[in-house]
């Protein structure tokens, strides 16, 4: 028999952990029942104002705005497949409660992520409540057995734990090690690597530029650290990637990029990778990535990708959990430009670095693993 599986987020960011799954449990014939924050009728033009306002908060989920997530990570095709097999369910968080205790008797199991965990004691116990892995936790829980997990799966990145606290988050739930479900295959290819791709913060995120700041102001704060950061990469021959965040706030989009790169006459010279553009090929090329705080390190260490460089100096509202890695994590210009100017920047990488590297490079994908078990437990 058939059973009814609620997939729940809170924010539409979120859904990439959980579209891989949804397509699984359609493909096995299960009922798939997915949260939405409002009716699909809601303008394009007004998600993408909605998106640009509150880049931090984006709670907005519909139909249509699942899609725009899904083609961020090349899953457009298969959610286009298999949207007219999910049963869309309005669920307001600030009545969550009621809309949950009115529907509960539709769903055996919910399945969320571990960014959710907040709302865990609102879930009624009717349920079995499941969480998958979310950056920066890279686990599969079962909440709904206190039973003694294996903590000690983190005993070789102690310090990652205790930055995040996972003792405390995983003490009373089964788990088990899991790579994020939306994470490409490794590939492994010998290419010259002349790139450096820049991972651009978004804005409002008082990184760079804080919320509500005005055009002009954005404009001029970026135009300083876009020539801070490329004309020493370009003088080493380096090629300067600015990646434009999927989530980025007014002012700090890929035509704003574009034309702030003109206005310093550098826009030849160095290249802009769009918000919904594939980028995997020049992240092979690239000899390393310089972020300010992403969650994308998670990411790119599980694709195996190693060479990140942590900056600090323009903001530290998110690079800090980052900041026990001594020496790739630069708090002044003069250490940055003396690490790419290294003949061997491998150096840059200490052992703890190392450790927590492999640790995300190591894990394995569990999704059809996870379904299973779901399934029968």
């Amino acid at each position: 028999m058939k059973k009814n599986f609620l997939f729940f987020a809170s924010n539409l960011m979120y859904f990439k952990s959980l579209l891989p799954y949804i397509f699984l449990f359609i493909e096995k014939k299960q009922n798939v029942f997915v949260r939405v924050s409002s009716d699909n009728f809601i303008p394009k033009f007004f998600f993408n104002y909605y998106k640009i306002s509150r880049p931090q908060s984006v709670d907005l989920v519909t139909e249509d705005s699942i899609l725009h997530l899904a083609k961020i990570y090349k899953l457009d095709k298969k959610y286009k497949i298999y949207k007219k097999k999910i049963n869309f369910i309005k669920i307001h968080l600030n009545s969550l409660q009621i809309n949950l205790n009115k529907n509960l008797n539709k769903f055996e199991k919910i399945i969320t992520t571990t960014k959710d965990l907040n709302y865990l004691k609102i879930f009624n116990s009717k349920s079995k409540v499941y969480a998958v892995g979310y950056p920066p936790i890279p686990v599969f829980l079962d909440l709904n057995k206190n039973k003694k997990s294996a903590i000690n799966s983190f005993d070789s990145v102690k310090q990652f734990s205790k930055q995040h606290n996972l003792k405390n988050i995983l003490k009373e739930n089964f788990y088990n090690l899991s790579n994020f479900s939306y994470i490409p295959k490794k590939r492994k290819k010998k290419v010259v690597r002349d790139n450096a791709i820049i991972y651009h913060p978004g804005g409002y995120r008082n990184v760079f530029t804080k919320h509500n700041e005005t055009k002009s102001k954005c404009y001029k704060i970026q135009e300083k650290i876009f020539k801070e950061l490329c004309e020493p990469l370009i003088n080493l021959n380096i090629r300067p990637l600015i990646k434009i965040h999927p989530w980025h706030a007014k002012f700090h989009g890929e035509k704003d990029v574009v034309q702030i790169l003109k206005n310093l006459n550098i826009n030849n010279k160095v290249g802009v990778i769009g918000e919904n553009k594939p980028y995997d090929s020049c992240l092979e090329k690239s000899k390393f990535a310089i972020m300010f705080g992403s969650t994308s390190a998670y990411e790119l260490w599980c694709m195996g990708y190693k060479n990140i460089f942590f900056i600090n100096y323009y903001g530290n509202a998110r690079a800090k959990k980052f900041s026990f890695f001594k020496k790739n994590f630069f708090n002044n210009k003069k250490a940055f430009e003396k690490a790419i100017k290294s003949k061997n920047i491998n150096l840059y990488f200490c052992k703890d670095y190392l450790k927590i590297f492999n640790f995300f490079r190591n894990l394995k994908n569990t999704l059809k693993k996870d379904y299973t078990y779901i399934l029968n437990n």
